[in-house]
């Protein structure tokens, strides 16, 4: 079994993560994909500011991420969470933006169809998206918009369905995924969260990786594990987890030591 869980096999069934229980969620190369607190605001124009110390914390995430996958380029990640409110959008329109500051062109695809964000966060239409992509109304070249952002484009969740479910099939998904990667250096994957809903499971298998986002005590450790179950029941690579609102307890400087 991979080490990234091996905090949660410990932890106390009663008790929400922590930082000291997570031992920060090492990955398979012992490598440890942490998130520190964000200083971020949403203005008008779409934009998100991202603060110094977490700009140096999504660049860590990047080379851990490479390190896992060293020869696979570009690359298709999936970043999901096992239930609401663990930030999971906000995290993977960061790191989007990160990758795309430093060059890198960099694909946004928003496949959490139930409560679709990414496209406020970047201020673009919502409409013709992956909805119309998955069930052949459009093509990826229809629905990629560019943003304010260099070197990012976004595939938005399109029309509000009322059963997204049907659309998720696997042979369908691993073929856009396909595309995709043939757009960009990077494609990052928003999913609606594992414990509700089926779609992350059946997308996982066509990614080269999955990031598993969850909120520092929050999260309690039967859902995440409960998470990671289904994921490797679906052939998932996870290639670690990001502990999204981190408190550091320490001064940083030490932490960033450990």
């Amino acid at each position: 079994m991979s080490k990234i869980y091996d905090a949660i096999e410990h932890a106390e069934k009663d008790k929400r993560l922590s930082r000291e229980e997570l031992r920060l969620f090492e990955t398979r190369s012992t490598q440890r994909v942490t998130m520190q607190r964000e200083s971020r605001t949403v203005q008008s124009n779409g934009k998100v500011s991202i603060s110094a110390r977490a700009m140096e914390e999504y660049n860590h995430l990047k080379q851990s991420i490479i390190s896992l996958i060293p020869t696979t380029r570009p690359r298709a990640l999936l970043f999901a969470s096992s239930t609401e409110d663990e930030g999971n959008s906000n995290v993977v329109a960061s790191f989007s933006m990160v990758l795309a500051s430093a060059g890198e062109r960099l694909l946004l695809v928003d496949a959490n169809l139930r409560n679709p964000v990414l496209h406020e966060l970047f201020a673009v239409g919502k409409n013709h998206g992956m909805a119309e992509l998955l069930s052949g109304q459009e093509t990826l070249q229809q629905v990629i918009k560019p943003t304010h952002v260099a070197n990012l484009s976004l595939v938005t969740a399109g029309s509000q369905l009322q059963n997204p479910s049907a659309l998720f099939e696997p042979g369908k998904t691993d073929a856009i995924v396909r595309l995709t990667k043939a757009e960009a250096d990077w494609v990052l994957f928003d999913a609606p969260v594992i414990s509700a809903f089926n779609d992350a499971i059946v997308l996982s298998p066509g990614m080269d990786g999955v990031v598993l986002v969850v909120r520092a005590e929050k999260t309690r450790w039967e859902v995440a594990q409960n998470a990671r179950e289904r994921l490797e029941s679906g052939k998932a690579n996870i290639l670690g987890v990001v502990l999204n609102d981190r408190k550091l307890r320490i001064p940083g400087w030490i932490y960033r030591r450990l």
